[in-house]
């Protein structure tokens, strides 16, 4: 690559991300954001504690599957939008609503929908085989 083609990109990416900065500040300004902390903790809470919920339905039940999974992580999304939205709690709480939300209606979707039977034996904390106790011997 030549330096008049670096010097090229250098100039578009320069551009592209000035733009970039310009139209999220003009977003956080529509939108009423504080600050951008606070607008990617709140974005992290909504993604992180789903997938958080995700997990533990996976890991803690036996009766979940997929459809019931993706009914659970809907409604935790859509819960937490409308927490962020219209209510006065802190973002802190966002990740247990979150979590436990996908969790709940997750395991209560999987119960209500009928799902493919599959073999799930080693995939749960219950069939896994493995002791919970911690390997370290004392002495």
């Amino acid at each position: 690559m030549s330096d008049a083609s670096r010097l090229r990109v250098a100039k578009v990416v320069t551009i592209g991300s000035g733009l970039l900065g310009t139209a999220i500040a003009l977003l956080m300004t529509t939108f009423n954001i504080a600050s951008a902390w606070d607008a990617f903790l709140g974005l992290l809470a909504l993604t992180g504690s789903t997938l958080a919920g995700l997990y533990a339905l996976g890991i803690f039940s036996r009766r979940a599957h997929g459809r019931g999974a993706v009914v659970g992580a809907v409604a935790s999304v859509a819960l937490l939008a409308y927490v962020q939205r219209f209510s006065a709690l802190h973002f802190f709480t966002y990740g247990a609503i979150g979590c436990l939300t996908c969790f709940g209606v997750g395991w209560a979707a999987s119960v209500l929908i009928p799902g493919p039977s599959k073999d799930i034996a080693g995939l749960t904390v219950y069939s896994n085989g493995r002791s919970l106790a911690s390997p370290i011997q004392d002495g």
